[in-house]
C-alpha cells in the first residue's frame, strides 16, 4: 500500500500555485489588476528593464496614457472594486512611467 507524503504536498502547493500566477501573462495574456497582488506585479514589471512590449503583455492597455512634464510616457491602469451592497470599494491603481527608450523607468501600485 503507497504511503501520500502529505508534508510535501503541503510544500509544494504554494509552489505550483506561484508559478502558474507568474506564468499568467505568458499563456492568458493579461494579468488582473483586480486579482493580482502586488508582489506579483513588481515581478513583473522591473525598473529599468521591463519594456512597453511586456507591460502591454502582461496587463494589456492601460486605461490612460499621458506625458509628463519630463516628456516621458505615463501609463495608468486602475481597477474599482467593490460589493454587491456597495459599502466598500477599492482601488487598485498601478502607474508605470516609461523612458525615451520605452523602459519603464519608474511604476508604483496602490
Amino acid at each position: 500500500m503507497k504511503t501520500v507524503n502529505y508534508a510535501l504536498i503541503v510544500l509544494a502547493l504554494p509552489l505550483i500555485v506561484l508559478a502558474l500566477l507568474l506564468s499568467a501573462c505568458v499563456t492568458t495574456g493579461y494579468i488582473s489588476l483586480q486579482d493580482a497582488p502586488r508582489d506579483l506585479v513588481t515581478k513583473h514589471i522591473v525598473q529599468g528593464t521591463t519594456t512597453k512590449a511586456r507591460v502591454t503583455k502582461c496587463f494589456g492597455k492601460a486605461n490612460s496614457t499621458s506625458v509628463n512634464s519630463s516628456g516621458q510616457e505615463v501609463w495608468v491602469y486602475k481597477n474599482h472594486n467593490s460589493n454587491s451592497n456597495d459599502n466598500f470599494s477599492s482601488v487598485k491603481e498601478l502607474v508605470i512611467v516609461f523612458d525615451q527608450n520605452d523602459v519603464v523607468s519608474q511604476f508604483s501600485v496602490k
